[in-house]
């Protein structure tokens, strides 16, 4: 599942089933992800203002609603449709579709800039006239759509979100991972065992550079794993995790086998422990030890 269709989706379970706009170069991806959704419909418009009013009536009957805009004179032109959704606290949401984020970092002069380029100008407009904006990077996208939303849901006023063309796409985890914890410990798909959640290496590796990770591969291996065992420590190695909760002494041999950069917990579930093993695998050198309670 990708950004859009994560939005998408969301919006969906909030009963908004027809999204109403204009298509831009921007905004294709987003505009995607509602056709290819069997539950939403796209309406397009003859223009963004109509389109504004158009949401803002289906917010009124429906609950909430939804406006889709390309960057600068698309958005713009909606201005007078999302100030009066928020003078009246009608509830809808504005998503832009923006340049890459690339061309953001870079500054590029692009069609909708203004003269002198000012890629956040647009979003600066729209933080007098809505209740919270976003505008979602690499690693705040899930984030931020499920803060958007909540705001969304709690104050019921118009919100605003400009998604990139390349965060648009981006694939997202749509898996709940908004708990108030210092540190998290997650299973990574085919290598670990009695988690209640396992996610992909992409997963791991987006969720990584916001939050802090560890990652249970507390699987015991057959010799089957090892070519998938092998991948996934290098990437690891290369992310922001904080360490590998282990069983097989295996992942212990292939980290040091390959050099690698990896904290490692040994992590033993199933016996009582004592200083004397503690101090072996100390030797061996992992880094930390999971004492048990059994």
């Amino acid at each position: 599942m990708n950004t859009a269709e994560y939005l998408v989706q969301q919006l969906e379970k909030l009963g908004v089933n027809d999204f109403f706009g204009l298509p831009g170069d921007y905004n294709f991806n987003i505009l995607y992800a509602i056709e290819n959704n069997p539950n939403t419909n796209w309406i397009g418009c003859t223009n963004e203002l109509n389109a504004g009013y158009a949401a803002d009536g289906y917010a009124r009957e429906k609950g909430f609603g939804a406006l889709v805009t390309t960057y600068g004179v698309g958005e713009l032109s909606a201005v007078n449709a999302i100030a009066g959704s928020y003078a009246e606290n009608v509830p809808v949401i504005h998503i832009v579709g923006v340049p890459s984020t690339k061309c953001i970092s870079n500054k590029t002069r692009v069609h909708h800039n203004f003269q002198e380029v000012t890629p956040f100008a647009y979003v600066e407009i729209h933080k007098n006239i809505t209740e919270t904006t976003a505008f979602l990077t690499r690693d705040n996208a899930k984030m931020e759509i499920d803060r958007v939303i909540k705001t969304f849901v709690k104050e019921r006023k118009p919100v605003y979100i400009a998604i990139p063309i390349d965060i648009a796409k981006m694939e997202i985890s749509d898996k709940n991972f908004d708990y108030k914890c210092d540190s998290y410990l997650i299973g990574i798909d085919g290598l670990s065992v009695n988690m209640p959640i396992y996610y992909s290496i992409e997963e791991v590796e987006r969720l990584s550079s916001s939050k802090e990770i560890f990652v249970s591969l507390n699987k015991n291996m057959h010799s089957s794993d090892l070519e998938l065992l092998e991948s996934i420590l290098v990437r690891l190695s290369k992310s922001d995790i904080k360490g590998v909760f282990f069983y097989d002494v295996g992942v212990l041999n292939m980290v040091k086998r390959l050099g690698l950069n990896i904290p490692l917990v040994w992590a033993q579930e199933h016996m009582t422990n004592n200083y004397m093993s503690v101090n072996f695998w100390n030797d061996k050198g992992v880094d930390y030890t999971l004492l048990s309670e059994e």
